[in-house]
Order: structure tokens, then C-alpha cells, then sequence
């Protein structure tokens, strides 16, 4: 409870502070936070792929106790794609990075960093609409005792998506190529 008597959702101040640091620091960038609530603050770091990577034992602020906390923002999330693909296949990255790009462009990051879908019909705002896939990478190449050839390729996003929103575009994209495989994929 706060001082008025009504419930606060600490954590929905944090992520406030979280996504606005998020636009102002690079991935590995870090920021000193002071805090009472620093289990509210921890949970809204890991929600904007936030790490922290040292607290203090106790601060007094003005006669209350709090708890000063240096948070590192992590790198861009990624997800990983293995298929089978053809013998005389090259690499397919740049046409699983147009699959996934199209597919996920009904997708926007909100001015809270949330992920949002489009209404039908509708157009994001100036300024807000760019590609939530940012590039993809063939990282592996592997033929079985069967012969058959699997490639591996890792799908990188926009690093201000947390890892929620990186898992919920990541199934879009596995549906897309399910649907129009590029030449080459056997699925």
C-alpha cells in the first residue's frame, strides 16, 4: 500500500523507467538505480531483458532504507531455426529475413516499448513503424548419417523486444515459413 491507502504496482513505475532508459542506452550500456523496492525494480528489468549485476547491502535516503542497484541492458534477443533443406541449397538468409519481416510487419513497439498489433486498415504513427527483425544468420550447417541436410539459421530482433515479445513474433515467423517455405527448405 502506498501512503494514500491505495495499492501501487511498483513494477509499472519501473518499466516506465526501464523503457525510457531502454531508448537512451545502447545493449551493455548500464544504469544506477536507487530503490526501496528493488524486487519491483529487478522484476521490470527482466522483463526489458535488463541484468543486474550488482546492489548495494542498504542505503538510508532521508532517514529510509533503500538499496542502489546497477542494471546492464543485454544484447538484442534472437530465436533459431533449424530445417531441412536440398543438397545443392545455399543460404537462405535473406529470404527467410523477407518471410519474417513481412510477417511480422503488422507488429509495433508502443511508447512504453510493448509490443502492439495494427487494427486492420490501420497505419502506425509517423516515426514508430520500422522492421521488429533486424537480420538473419545461417549458423550452422549440418548432414546426418541419412544424408540429409539441415541448416540452422538465428533470427536477431530489434534489441529494444524483450524476450516475450521476441518468443510471440518468433511463432509468426514459424508460421509463415510453414506456409511459403523459400525454394530450397523441405518442410
Amino acid at each position: 500500500p502506498s501512503s494514500s491507502g491505495f495499492a501501487v504496482d511498483a513494477s509499472m513505475d519501473y518499466k516506465r523507467v526501464m523503457g525510457q532508459a531502454m531508448t537512451a542506452l545502447t545493449p551493455g550500456g548500464r544504469a544506477v538505480l536507487l530503490s526501496a523496492d528493488t524486487k519491483a525494480m529487478s522484476f521490470a528489468g527482466r522483463s526489458f531483458n535488463w541484468s543486474e549485476r550488482w546492489q548495494s547491502n542498504a542505503v538510508n535516503v532521508g532517514g529510509l532504507s533503500a538499496k542502489m542497484v546497477v542494471m546492464e541492458r543485454s544484447t538484442s534477443c534472437y530465436k533459431d531455426l533449424s530445417a531441412y533443406v536440398s543438397e545443392d541449397c545455399g543460404n537462405l538468409s535473406l529470404s527467410l529475413l523477407k518471410i519474417a519481416q513481412d510477417a511480422c510487419m503488422q507488429f509495433y513497439l508502443d511508447d512504453r516499448l510493448a509490443l502492439q498489433e495494427l487494427a486492420t486498415g490501420n497505419e502506425v504513427g509517423s516515426g514508430k513503424k520500422s522492421s521488429l527483425i533486424l537480420r538473419v544468420e545461417l549458423f550452422d550447417t549440418y548432414v546426418g548419417q541419412d544424408g540429409r541436410k539441415s541448416n540452422g539459421y538465428r533470427f536477431y530482433f530489434d534489441d529494444r523486444i524483450a524476450n516475450s515479445g521476441a518468443k510471440q513474433l518468433y511463432k509468426i515467423i514459424c508460421a509463415a515459413v510453414e506456409k511459403a517455405p523459400p525454394d530450397g527448405m523441405i518442410i
